[in-house]
């Protein structure tokens, strides 16, 4: 079944695409087999146009002063081209799915295929970006810069293929906040109160069916070995952390604390343990061109 799925697939690709997905065909296919669902489908937007300048690289735009307003770049493969923009609706995450057809004699064929995150919980970088500006206003800068996080996540579904017309907004805000978190919150940060001495490393949101909520990143010399002297690093440490860094803990229905050894670092930096849930109340790319 797999092996008829890529030979089905195959026949909607162009020559150039064909050639250039290589084995990165059989991924791709074990990814929409796990993940997308046809009932799940939504049309975005579909766009037909015609150009002679083969080999140029054309822009298509939903819209120029719109808050949600973004434009799509594309090569022109041949004189005529449809471009459909899909999403795949799941429960928490929605990716976006790119297609850019070219007409070759009789028959359409795909030249481009992109997948890529579009919206978490139903918002996309457009409202995070809106949620980051409210939470800035409010002081909340953990958030902000979290929120800003997710905006990266989801502002380029397409890669440099789709941009939002308010990309350089939200880009100056970004640096703005991450310049005022970075001078306020000097990471990695010593516990000082805690005899233990863990150091904060880093913050980020982490999306999970339930929601997405802070994560926290610490440091700590105590053996893996010795639960008891874990524990109570972990729990001095919740209690600390809404002044360390303060609005982590509020209006939030839980957040996680990761624990880090050094070792980890040195050899799995992604490889961390999650000793406490806290209750309070991916990218597959298919291109024919180098674009």
């Amino acid at each position: 079944m797999h092996l008829l799925k890529i030979i089905l697939l195959k026949e909607v690709f162009s020559a150039e695409l064909e050639k250039k997905s290589g084995s990165e065909i059989n991924a791709f296919v074990e990814t929409v087999h796990e993940n997308f669902k046809p009932k799940d489908y939504s049309i975005l937007d579909e766009y037909l146009g015609s150009n002679s300048a083969i080999g140029s690289i054309v822009v298509a735009m939903k819209g120029i002063s719109g808050e949600s307003d973004y434009k799509i770049s594309y090569p022109v493969l041949t004189k005529e081209t449809y471009i459909s923009l899909i999403i795949n609706n799941g429960s928490a995450k929605s990716e976006l799915v790119t297609c850019v057809y070219g007409k070759y004699g009789s028959d359409w064929k795909l030249t481009v295929l992109k997948i890529g995150d579009f919206s978490y919980f139903g918002k996309t970088a457009i409202d995070f970006y809106k949620q980051a500006k409210a939470n800035y206003e409010k002081g909340n800068l953990i958030d902000a810069a979290n929120d800003i996080v997710m905006i990266q996540r989801t502002a380029t579904p397409a890669g440099d293929m789709f941009h939002y017309q308010s990309a350089e907004t939200m880009s100056a805000f970004a640096n703005n906040v991450f310049a005022e978190v970075n001078a306020k919150f000097v990471l990695p940060k010593k516990v000082e109160e805690i005899k233990t001495s863990p150091q904060i490393l880093n913050v980020s949101p982490i999306a999970m069916e339930e929601g997405i909520y802070p994560t926290i990143g610490y440091l700590s010399k105590i053996d893996l070995k010795d639960t008891v002297a874990l524990k109570k690093e972990n729990d001095e440490l919740q209690k600390a952390i809404g002044k360390i860094l303060p609005g982590i803990d509020k209006g939030k229905s839980m957040f996680f604390l990761r624990r880090i050894t050094k070792s980890q670092m040195g050899r799995h930096p992604l490889r961390v343990m999650v000793l406490y849930l806290k209750l309070l109340n991916s990218k597959v790319i298919l291109n024919s061109t180098n674009a």
